[in-house]
């Protein structure tokens, strides 16, 4: 489990140093999701690392089993490098901007962010509401789909048999977007992927007719209402501490000391954010993306693009949070550099009636179309 998921009798130190003996006060009671998974016969192993609060692409404290030297990703990290290692079968993390599945990516395992709200998430510190969940690490895609099965609220009570039936939809459209910036290894078995896919009866590939420069907006959006979610739990949470205040003040002044968003100016966001939503909805409606994810490189390796790759990332990442749509990344194989790939699949359209069993189908179907290729 994340530091930021209660469990009971466990204190949470929220990614801060535990070394300086700050922390919460243990949990009376366990978050839903650690208990479903517990009634299930999944055992607890560890709470893990995280940067402070759930916030940042990376850690710079957790080992890189991978790549020394290198970011393990975030923000669920140590989730991610425990599944990694084979330390456990799976992991809990939470996903605001995509801190389940570049973690994932970057470890060369499976990331899934769920459609909002339907995975349970009471006792979770969050800090922007309305854009986080909890999501899902495993080694393999059957991972993801035993976790779904116990999580999915929507789901509570069906027969899990019916993971085999047949789905009675429309060929998924995939718009796939070409990445100049992979390693020529990895883009060669992209391509010959795609030419797999499209063969396919069950997948439509369309051409990338969608202009991606609008993507940037949600991430801002995304990014502006959570520094102002941050701002009112610094001046509001009197449960925390005055430590926890004083260590967010900290933070907020060293990483984000200039919200975009003021809070008068919260509900214009919101409402930017709906509006945005409906556009993608009756612009892209039940369209599917794949993505190949940049590589993390490690900060020894220099690059004059590193802030154009960081941002085209978050921007891809955070649109699935934004939207409140779902998102799995699937990982490929490692570079000539031995930096990893994944794709990821994602809905763009709110009003997609795709469920999490036909995304994890698709996602099926690519995994075994790029083993193949």
């Amino acid at each position: 489990m994340k530091d930021l998921i209660a469990v009971q009798g466990v204190p949470r130190y929220l990614g801060f140093d535990h070394r300086d003996g700050r922390k919460q006060s243990e949990s009376s009671e366990s978050a839903n999701c650690v208990s479903l998974l517990r009634n299930h016969g999944y055992r607890l192993y560890a709470t893990q690392k995280t940067p402070p609060l759930g916030l940042g692409l990376t850690d710079v404290d957790t080992v890189y089993p991978a790549m020394p030297g290198a970011y393990p990703g975030g923000s669920s990290t140590g989730g991610a490098v425990a599944v990694s290692t084979g330390i456990t079968d799976a992991a809990l993390g939470t996903d605001f901007m995509g801190s389940v599945r570049k973690p994932a990516a970057l470890n060369d395992i499976w990331g899934f962010k769920p459609v909002h709200g339907s995975y349970p998430s009471d006792h979770i510190y969050d800090t922007s509401p309305g854009f986080t969940d909890v999501g899902t690490l495993a080694r393999n895609l059957e991972g993801l789909e035993a976790l779904d099965r116990i999580l999915n609220l929507s789901r509570a009570g069906h027969d899990s048999a019916e993971r085999g039936a047949e789905f009675d939809v429309a060929p998924v459209n995939v718009v796939p977007i070409d990445d100049a910036l992979m390693d020529p290894a990895v883009n060669a078995q992209y391509q010959r992927a795609r030419v797999m896919l499209s063969e396919d009866n069950d997948i439509r590939l369309e051409s990338p007719a969608i202009d991606w420069e609008q993507l940037a907006y949600p991430a801002d959006i995304a990014a502006t209402v959570g520094n102002y979610e941050l701002m009112r739990a610094v001046r509001q949470d009197e449960t925390s501490g005055p430590w926890l205040r004083r260590e967010i003040n900290g933070y907020v002044s060293r990483y984000v000391s200039n919200p975009t968003v003021l809070g008068s100016d919260y509900r214009q966001a919101l409402q930017k954010k709906r509006n945005y939503v409906q556009h993608m909805g009756q612009r892209f409606p039940d369209v599917v993306v794949i993505t190949p994810a940049l590589p993390q490189r490690p900060p020894s390796l220099p690059w004059s693009n590193r802030s154009d790759m960081l941002r085209r990332l978050t921007r891809y990442t955070s649109l699935a949070n934004v939207l409140g749509t779902a998102s799995v990344c699937i990982p490929t194989r490692r570079s000539r550099s031995s930096f990893p790939y994944d794709f990821g699949l994602l809905l763009t359209s709110l009003t997609s009636t795709i469920t999490h069993r036909q995304l994890f189908e698709t996602a099926r179907m690519i995994r075994d179309a790029v083993s193949a290729a």
